[in-house]
């Protein structure tokens, strides 16, 4: 199959399609191909939510990978249990709604399950106090990064950090350090099943896996679906950046860094 962005597509000739079809290893698996106004790209059919019936089909599969999810939540401290009427009546504040996201995603060619956990931020009130901008990286910045990498004969090196926006500042790091004071957040469980299986890897759980209509999660750190996600995450990377490693951020691109020795890039 062959889907196509605009009507533009057909100026080229489906052979250039299916000469890049035929070369790779693309055919192996339902896909189709899509065009980007200069070349075609594969787009994954089967890299996609789950449907009602795979869920209870995979539920083991599914279980694990939201064990997996939690376990970086208690890792990275992320929330605490709370009753939910001490933090209303604390904060005067709504508790959020919150929903899994599990889909099928290719990992070194095999398809595997994966649960995101997320919280629907959009219903959080005061949105317009909320710091939320956030740098990010520019396309001229990339630019630059590989002229100079082709021009010194630098090698190039990527990574992925793992569940990013779990690691980054707290709430009470964002107010100590003076860059904004951050509301207090907590949501509600999407069923019974979530704190118990919070409590199957932190025993400071079980009490609320009894009586998870009572208890709410109060967040202590940005997660997936909040809006300041994104900057939390910023302000922790990038102190590790330049306090740490001693890199200096460029003017024209905060989130594009150099390393200054003797007044040369090095």
């Amino acid at each position: 199959n062959v889907w196509a962005a605009s009507a533009d597509t057909w100026q080229v000739s489906l052979a250039a399609a299916l000469d890049v079809w035929s070369t790779s290893d693309l055919a192996s698996h339902d896909m189709w191909l899509a065009w980007d106004g200069n070349s075609f790209f594969p787009l994954e059919k089967d890299c996609r939510p789950l449907t009602a019936v795979e869920l209870v089909v995979h539920r083991v599969a599914v279980r694990e990978a939201q064990l997996k999810e939690l376990r970086s939540w208690c890792k990275n401290e992320v929330s605490k249990p709370q009753r939910r009427d001490q933090f209303q009546a604390e904060t005067k504040l709504n508790i959020l709604p919150a929903r899994w996201v599990i889909e099928f995603k290719r990992k070194e060619g095999a398809l595997v399950i994966k649960a995101r956990f997320v919280i629907k931020g959009f219903a959080e009130r005061s949105q317009d106090t909320l710091q939320t901008a956030a740098p990010t990286a520019s396309r001229q910045a990339h630019k630059l990064v590989a002229q100079l990498a082709a021009s010194r004969k630098w090698q190039l090196i990527s990574l992925d950090v793992t569940a990013a926006f779990l690691q980054g500042f707290t709430f009470s790091e964002v107010s100590s350090e003076g860059d904004f004071a951050r509301q207090p957040c907590a949501f509600s469980p999407p069923d019974e099943h979530f704190f118990s299986l919070l409590a199957e890897i932190d025993s400071s759980w079980q009490e609320a896996s009894l009586n998870w209509k009572q208890y709410c999660c109060r967040l202590q750190k940005g997660v997936y679906g909040l809006k300041d996600a994104p900057l939390l995450w910023y302000l922790r990377i990038h102190r590790f950046l330049t306090q740490t490693m001693k890199l200096r951020a460029l003017k024209h691109d905060e989130c594009t860094y150099i390393f200054v020795e003797h007044g040369a890039v090095v």
